[in-house]
């Protein structure tokens, strides 16, 4: 999937994100919440996030 997006968007920066809770699918809440609670997040997304905002100057972006 990255690699078609790169053919595309040569210079576009991803950061994947935690798991989405959606409507209709409450059969994954536990699941869904389970992940986003480990390591996941705190090991992996914030410091992609971090990165990404460090590398391109978007701290005027935060909240």
């Amino acid at each position: 999937m990255f690699d078609a997006f790169h053919k595309q968007m040569p210079d576009a920066k991803f950061v994947i994100m935690s798991g989405l809770l959606l409507p209709g699918r409450a059969e994954y809440l536990d699941l869904t919440l389970t992940i986003n609670e480990k390591c996941w997040y705190n090991e992996s997304i914030k410091p992609a996030i971090e990165q990404v905002i460090k590398e391109n100057g978007f701290d005027s972006l935060r909240k």
